[in-house]
């Protein structure tokens, strides 16, 4: 169950991930690359604050570490599959 909630993280990381995608088109073509790096340090706090805020209720340490890494993966593997399909600019 611990795994679970940790793989629930991927939830607000894709609307975050979503919301700046939105906003891309709006920005000058220069700043794109200061997109992905608020892509990459939103998802970063996300995770943390995700991980620290959760820390009470979890009983196994290590499933619930698990699952946030392997929601961060995913969500990494999704954005550079997205990126390469439809780049910027």
């Amino acid at each position: 169950m611990d795994f679970l909630i940790g793989l629930s993280s991927v939830i607000p990381m894709v609307f975050f991930n979503k919301m700046v995608l939105n906003v891309v088109p709006k920005v000058h073509p220069h700043t794109t690359m200061g997109m992905i790096m608020i892509m990459l340090v939103g998802t970063g706090v996300i995770s943390i604050s995700w991980t620290f805020g959760l820390q009470s209720e979890i009983t196994n340490n290590t499933s619930f570490v698990m699952g946030v890494g392997l929601a961060l993966f995913a969500n990494m593997i999704s954005k550079i599959l997205y990126l390469l399909q439809k780049p910027f600019g």
